[in-house]
């Protein structure tokens, strides 16, 4: 799957923003970013899958909703996320973010514009 194939892609240092993604109309979002700290290996439950660990990095003071990403994206200054692959398939746990998607939304430029 992709969201596999992303996680086996993932290298010790990689920064990730952590998501909530089952958290109701009023809470899902991004909510602050980790790092890897171990690359992919077999996931003990079902070794088709894998598993990565990640350690806290830092927590966003407010989350930034998928509804107020959605919003932005549609604006001239949310076009750095505007083609986030959050955005066509939402359902997938693991997305790779761009470098300019990354600077805004960790950068706080999508809080200043929401």
């Amino acid at each position: 799957t992709f969201a596999r194939a992303n996680m086996r892609r993932m290298r010790v240092g990689d920064l990730c923003l952590f998501y909530h993604s089952s958290a109701g109309p009023k809470g899902t979002g991004v909510v602050g970013t980790v790092a890897v700290v171990r690359e992919a290996y077999p996931d003990p439950a079902d070794e088709a899958w894998v598993c990565v660990d990640v350690a806290f990095r830092s927590r966003m003071h407010t989350p930034l909703l998928l509804s107020e990403l959605k919003a932005l994206a549609q604006q001239p200054e949310g076009a750095p996320i505007a083609d986030l692959v959050l955005f066509r398939q939402s359902r997938l746990s693991v997305q790779p973010v761009p470098a300019a998607s990354w600077d805004f939304i960790v950068g706080g430029k999508a809080h200043s514009t929401a």
